[in-house]
């Protein structure tokens, strides 16, 4: 989906929510040991709770505090915390006592050792933060900004949290989660944001401080009503037994000497069968595309591989399981990642070198030609929600309609995507720039003080007024400088090769009309295209109501049936003539 990077729309405004979504990810470390780590000792035959949280300080060195539950005690004064290799030792000098003990190879659990008064005693640590698992929502005080706080174990039993704005089109992984007794905190760290707050489990809020800054806002997050539901109601995932084969496999890109891990799926039988590689939109996004609940590239492939296509799904580079490094690349460098695993199905035995596609989603639908341009290998490529225009001029309009529905006015709206255009020009005309620190400084400031008061005054309300440095490096990233001048028609107007192009006429993300004209105008004319705009349907293909990205979650239907058919019988149309 348009989130990571195509979620420039987002990042050239000066929403706060469009701030968080930088091109760096904060990737999780092997060894993570911040957060709350909970054990017992075992005195005279009495269990004795001990709770250790472990965050970090301005400086990045690791502190510490301990409850004892038992004594009613907490936020015990931790005296020293070193913590090097796979070991940790924590001195408790207010009660005369230390702990010592080595990390699992998952890092979830501590084996160790408690000394106090002369005694030792076996005390096993390990991390519980499930209590705050699910799906939060909070509004900023005072904006009309909301947010999509979820939080979720991954497979080594670590807590992971990723914050979504409502207005916005992405989502970016939060560091240094810490859950104490009563504080939930963490940070954006290449956004400068920080949040800390109180946890009342009674009645499931959390009540704290966002901050990005020198700007502090309240930020209250209650857990939503229909977690369960969220969680639980995707009828269309797909559960074992599957009616197909299933295969982990891992491939090289050579080029960028890194290693990519995904899924393959192949119908039952002997084939040869037509293979289809998925590319996925903007991220870090995982094989299977997984955003707000739904994994929109499982279903797909799930879908494809009964009707008798083969489907080749990764995670991105850099992300779940596959190598590299995700923030310093451009839309280029995942077109050779895709061509990888077009590679990868050439040499397949029961894959039909011959009847090979790509399916592209969103910034999926910009790379797609890209490949298919450059490989013989590619036959056919579909793209749902691609783009038919520069990345200047999507950014430009998605801020006005981000704008627009978080309830500014027209004026105002139309107001804040002309700075938009001014910072994006700015950085065109001086791509060579190293340092874009005070060009974009100054061109921001321009713009903002040539607004009249009122408008001044509603773009504060979804934080304008200023452009953070974060905000900066995000604007004049390698991948952003790319973004701005692609020009999807340079690829397009290359293929001989059948095209199929859907939007959702409920499309926020991606205006359906704009872009299925430039696309259409691009092509090569051929019968075999198909070109469709569809009813009904927002960025992910859903059915909906607004088409805005507060439905995603609360929709039960990850794609359309009738999407999923319709791609299908495509597929199986152009790959079999």
């Amino acid at each position: 989906m348009i989130n990571n990077h195509m979620k420039n729309f987002v990042q050239q405004s000066m929403l706060i929510l469009a701030m968080l979504f930088s091109i760096t990810s904060s990737a999780m470390v092997n060894m993570d040991p911040v957060g709350s780590w909970h054990g017992a000792i075992l005195v005279s035959g009495n269990k004795v709770p001990l709770v250790f949280h472990i965050s970090t300080d301005e400086s990045n060195k690791f502190i510490a505090t301990m409850d004892s539950p038992a004594q009613g005690a907490k936020d015990i004064p931790i005296k020293e915390v070193i913590i090097s290799d796979r070991s940790i030792k924590l001195n408790i000098a207010v009660a005369n006592a230390i702990f010592e003990g080595q990390f699992d190879d998952d890092s979830t659990k501590v084996q160790g050792t408690w000394q106090q008064s002369g005694q030792s005693f076996p005390l096993v640590l390990k991390q519980k933060t499930e209590d705050i698992t699910g799906l939060w929502k909070g509004k900023l005080q005072g904006t009309t900004v909301e947010f999509l706080l979820d939080i979720s174990m991954n497979k080594n039993n670590k807590a992971v949290a990723y914050l979504s704005p409502n207005g916005g089109i992405s989502k970016v992984e939060v560091s240094n989660l810490v859950n104490q007794s009563s504080n939930l905190s963490f940070e954006v760290p290449a956004e400068g944001v920080k949040y800390s707050g109180n946890i009342n489990n009674k009645d499931k809020v959390v009540e704290g401080v966002f901050s990005q800054g020198n700007r502090k806002f309240t930020l209250d997050f209650s857990k939503a009503d229909n977690t369960k539901q969220v969680r639980l109601n995707r009828p269309q995932h797909p559960v074992e037994p599957y009616l197909y084969n299933v295969e982990d496999v891992t491939f090289e890109n050579k080029n960028a000497n890194i290693n990519l891990a995904g899924t393959l799926t192949t119908p039952k039988g002997e084939g040869p069968f037509p293979g289809i590689v998925l590319v996925s939109g903007s991220g870090p996004q995982d094989r299977d595309q997984t955003f707000m609940g739904h994994k929109t590239f499982l279903v797909l492939a799930d879908h494809l591989t009964k009707s008798g296509i083969a489907v080749l799904r990764f995670d991105d580079r850099g992300f779940a399981e596959s190598t590299g490094d995700f923030s310093s690349a451009t839309s280029l460098d995942f077109a050779s990642d895709v061509q990888a695993a077009v590679d990868l199905l050439v040499k397949h035995p029961r894959i039909d070198a011959s009847k090979i596609g790509l399916i592209g989603h969103s910034e999926g639908g910009l790379i797609a030609p890209i490949v298919a341009s450059q490989s013989d290998d590619v036959a056919f490529i579909t793209l749902m929600a691609g783009p038919g225009v520069s990345g200047n001029e999507i950014a430009i309009e998605q801020i006005e309609t981000i704008l627009s529905v978080n309830g500014l006015s027209e004026k105002a709206a139309k107001a804040g995507s002309n700075i938009t255009r001014q910072l994006n020009e700015a950085i065109i005309t001086h791509k060579d720039l190293i340092n874009f620190e005070a060009l974009l400084t100054k061109t921001y400031a321009n713009a903002w003080s040539l607004l009249a008061k009122p408008i001044q005054t509603e773009l504060k309300q979804v934080g304008g007024g200023s452009i953070s440095n974060a905000r900066i490096k995000s604007l004049s990233s390698a991948w952003n400088q790319y973004f701005l001048i692609h020009q999807p028609e340079m690829y397009l107007s290359k293929l001989s090769i059948p095209v199929m192009a859907i939007h959702g006429n409920k499309d926020k993300q991606m205006i359906a009309a704009v872009n299925l004209q430039a696309i259409k105008a691009a092509l090569t004319p051929s019968p075999k295209h198909l070109v469709l705009e569809m009813d009904g349907l927002n960025h992910l293909f859903q059915t909906a109501n607004t088409g805005l990205m507060s439905e995603y979650s609360k929709i039960t239907e990850t794609v359309a049936p009738h999407v999923l058919d319709e791609i299908s019988t495509w597929v199986l149309n152009v790959a079999t003539k």
